[in-house]
This record gives C-alpha cells, structure tokens and sequence, in this order.
C-alpha cells in the first residue's frame, strides 16, 4: 500500500498509471489528476497499458 504522499509523487512519472475505481458521480466530482475511471465490475486486461513493468495504482474510497 502506498501513502498519500507516495502516489503524489509519481504523478505524472513516466510508466506510472493510476486508476479510480469510484462510482463515476465520485470520480467526475474529484479524482486524482491524470487518474483514469474503472468499473471495478467491468475491469478488463484490455484497460492495462501494455507495459508490463508499469506501476499501477488503483484507489476507491470504499470502506470495506
């Protein structure tokens, strides 16, 4: 798990792909700059870049 100020400081890095998993109501009212929309529902390999030594970070602000 990476801490607030660890994802802040790959922003816009090079290799670097952040993901929201929010409900799209959350998501367009704020998100992490540059962050892309999910449906953790609907989630396929085809939304992964494909390079695979890419750092991923998914978010979502479900409590579970």
């Amino acid at each position: 798990m990476l801490s607030v100020q660890e994802v802040s400081d790959r922003l816009g890095k090079p290799g670097v792909f952040i993901f929201d998993a929010n409900t799209e109501e959350t998501f367009l009212a704020g998100h992490v700059p540059g962050a892309t929309h999910v449906q953790f529902n609907k989630f396929t390999q085809d939304a992964l870049p494909k390079d695979k030594e890419a750092t991923l970070i998914f978010y979502c602000k479900n409590p579970h």
